[in-house]
Parts: C-alpha cells; structure tokens; sequence
C-alpha cells in the first residue's frame, strides 16, 4: 500500500503542481455553479458520493458526518475530489468513509454498492485560506466497476478551446445560500 500511496501522490503532484489550480474565495459565488436539472439513470455512472466521518461536520455536530461530497472515479480504485471534502472545519482529515459511484439519490442505498474509503491524499499544497489547490484523491479499499472519467494532462491543453461547452454535475446547492440537493442534478 505504501508505494500506491507514493505513486499516487506523484501522479496527483505531475498533473496537478504542474498547472496550479486558480485560487477562488470559497465565498465568490461566480465560483459556484447553482441550480440544475435532475441527472437520468446512467447518465453519469462515474460520479460517485462520498461520505465520511471525523471529529464534526460542518454544522459543528460530534461524531455526525464530517462531510458529504461528489467526486469522479478516475481509476478503478481511485476518486477525484476536492480537498476540503477531506477533513472537518477544524482541519482534522476524516477517519472513515464510503463512496458510492453511479448514486442519483444521496439517500438511496438499496441500489449501489458502497466501496469503504481506504486512504485520503488531500493535495500537499491545499490552502484553505485561498482554496490552492483545493483537489484530493480518495483511494477505494476495493476496485469499483464505475468506468473511469478520462482526464486531459497538462500537456494536452490543446484538446479543450475556448467557448466549448462543458457539463458538470453534482449534489449541490439549487439556489444561492439554499439545502443541498437529495438529487444529482447536472
């Protein structure tokens, strides 16, 4: 396990340190993305929800979920996500976790599988303060069957232009300040 966690965080330093990731005010709504529609069945089955526990969640509750993020199967054993959904406000990297790829419904469990979280790998320069390099690996217990989302390297700039469309979805938040969504929207 100890030289997957190198590699890993070698592969997360190549593609990401390589491309510093813009630093956005965690308050900056034009760094959101608001609303939504709700995801048809299949449409996403490498999206995963990932919950997990440390010393308090984000309403200051003990022993509640510390949090509860989306994130991207990017190996059969590894999920993308952002840094801060690693670890409680207080920045006390979370304990124990699950994922659950391919989930529309944050509370359905009847469906999927849940893979346990094995190990956290939170960017080494994550910077709460100004969100650096707010990216993380979530690395599984087990391989998981969702199929992998393909990834651009900073060297293959040129495969995306300007003014592309893109698509993005998640559980977040409908509107402005309001509940997170029980429902992928995209």
């Amino acid at each position: 396990m100890r030289s997957a966690r190198a590699l890993l965080i070698a592969a997360l330093l190549l593609g990401l340190v390589a491309a510093p990731l813009e630093a956005r005010p965690m308050g900056d709504v034009g760094a959101r993305v608001i609303n939504g529609s709700d995801a048809p069945a299949g449409a996403w089955p490498s999206i995963a929800y990932l919950q997990a526990t440390a010393g308090t969640n984000f309403d200051g509750v003990p022993g509640a979920d510390a949090w509860a993020c989306g994130g991207t199967v990017i190996a059969p054993r590894v999920i993308l996500t952002a840094a801060h959904c690693t670890m409680d406000p207080d920045g006390v990297l979370a304990i124990s976790g699950s994922a659950r790829p391919g989930v529309l419904l944050r509370a359905d469990t009847s469906t999927q599988r849940t893979w346990q979280i094995a190990d956290l790998l939170p960017h080494p320069g994550y910077d709460p303060a100004t969100s650096a390099n707010d990216v993380a690996l979530v690395v599984l217990s087990a391989d998981t069957a969702a199929p992998a989302m393909p990834l651009i390297a900073p060297w293959q700039d040129g495969l995306v232009v300007g003014g592309a469309q893109a698509a993005i979805a998640g559980w977040g938040r409908t509107v402005n300040g309001g509940a997170i969504s029980p429902t992928l929207k995209q």
